[in-house]
């Protein structure tokens, strides 16, 4: 009944989502190409659980099927609907992250007339193409080893805690995107509980750099940056789902070299996605320059690091019919490209 069903969708060029399914159900998407997502979560209904889609996207990820988190009201006052008349979604800005780190399908389920649509735009471009990582978000390895007992270490990762990982690679240079929500107590975060050096990516143009310092910020202070190694690794702070951290790591080529790093599209979820950012190139001089895509007449806020001063530039540049285009640092030169 599955294959049918798939074949069915192929033949008439459309997409199959499994909702609720096993994992037998999930697996027949290895004999099709049609299934290309299924449900990671539960039912929404404001203010519940179902976002907690770390583990379960594990398995989905594994075997290319898009883990798909149910829809969610972005915005947080009371909304009329199925449920009483004070009912109101208080995580609204949780809720519309994680719908970006699944790298499944986003949808939003508001009243109409009720969208928080510059929260909802956070995901996308100017033509609602959504901007991913390359893979869906997962929990790190350091809660399983917690989970099992195994993990000796002082650095425990409490399995209450939800601590997430992810990344998109341009060319060769990796970007890592970490969520982190519910810890009781500060963490560690060191780079090798989630970056992958040995990782090799599908679609890249070039094996992935190995980097071992990265310029890190936090989405609610994006021109805040610290230097992250396996020497001095990030704290996380203790959280709750109104404070939870969600840190974007840029890679730090050179510690010594000044150099303009792209720190990426601040305005969205996903700063560095495969679906904006075509090509950046540094050179030896500490210039660089970003190749993007965008959407006709779509404005683009592209922020720079100035390293070693940390000083945050932001270069905004209009997509034209091209809908490509390039800016060229220091000299904040935008071109249509």
């Amino acid at each position: 009944w599955l294959l049918a069903m798939a074949q069915s969708a192929a033949e008439h060029d459309v997409c199959v989502q499994l909702c609720m399914s096993y994992p037998r159900h999930v697996m027949t998407a290895v004999e099709t190409s049609s299934i290309t997502q299924a449900r990671a979560s539960d039912d929404y209904h404001p203010g519940n659980e179902q976002w907690r889609i770390g583990v379960s996207s594990i398995f989905n990820a594994a075997i290319d099927v898009a883990p798909s988190k149910d829809s969610f009201w972005s915005e947080s006052d009371a909304q009329a609907g199925p449920y009483s008349d004070d009912t109101a979604e208080p995580f609204n800005r949780l809720q519309a992250l994680v719908l970006s780190l699944s790298n499944g399908p986003y949808t939003f389920a508001d009243q109409i007339g009720h969208s928080n649509v510059s929260l909802i735009m956070r995901c996308c471009n100017g033509d609602g193409l959504v901007l991913r990582p390359q893979y869906s978000a997962t929990m790190i390895d350091k809660y399983f080893l917690s989970a099992a007992g195994l993990d000796g270490s002082g650095n425990v990762l409490p399995t209450a805690a939800d601590v997430w990982s992810t990344y998109s690679v341009i060319g060769a240079l990796p970007y890592y995107f970490v969520l982190s929500v519910n810890l009781p107590a500060t963490f560690d975060l060191y780079p090798s509980y989630f970056v992958d050096a040995s990782a090799a990516d599908e679609d890249a143009a070039a094996p992935r750099l190995t980097v071992q310092n990265w310029l890190v910020f936090e989405s609610n202070t994006t021109g805040r940056y610290r230097v992250v190694n396996e020497s001095s690794p990030l704290t996380l702070a203790q959280s709750d789902k109104y404070t939870f951290e969600y840190y974007t790591f840029v890679p730090l080529l050179n510690v010594s070299q000044s150099q303009y790093y792209v720190q990426g599209e601040i305005d969205k979820w996903i700063a560095v996605s495969p679906q904006r950012f075509a090509q950046i190139v540094y050179l030896e001089n500490g210039g660089a320059y970003v190749t993007l895509k965008g959407a006709v007449n779509e404005t683009l806020r592209i922020a720079f690091v100035k390293y070693p001063e940390m000083e945050q530039i932001v270069v905004s540049c209009t997509v034209q019919e091209t809908q490509q285009l390039r800016i060229a640092m220091p000299g904040q030169i935008c071109t249509s490209y």
